[in-house]
């Protein structure tokens, strides 16, 4: 497997990064309440995945998803509200 993560910054990832951190290599989101803030993965290729990961909300939810078309590389995206 290979990590989307760095465990260090947000490196090739694109979205609200003022609302996004990394602390002790996990990646930390924090929303005001009143709106999503999404986080995407880009300038990779994907090709056979599976995506593993753990989420703890402490209020609110969060969402992961994958998109893509058969033409266009597939996104991970994260958000939290």
């Amino acid at each position: 497997f290979v990590p989307l993560l760095n465990g260090r910054d947000l490196d090739r990832w694109v979205g609200s990064k003022e609302r996004w951190t990394i602390e002790k290599s996990v990646l930390v989101g924090r929303s005001d309440g009143k709106s999503a803030y999404a986080l995407s993965v880009q300038g990779r290729e994907f090709g056979d995945a599976d995506l593993r990961f753990e989420v703890r909300v402490k209020s609110g939810m969060a969402m992961i998803g994958m998109h893509g078309t058969e033409n266009a590389h597939v996104g991970v995206g994260i958000a939290v509200t």
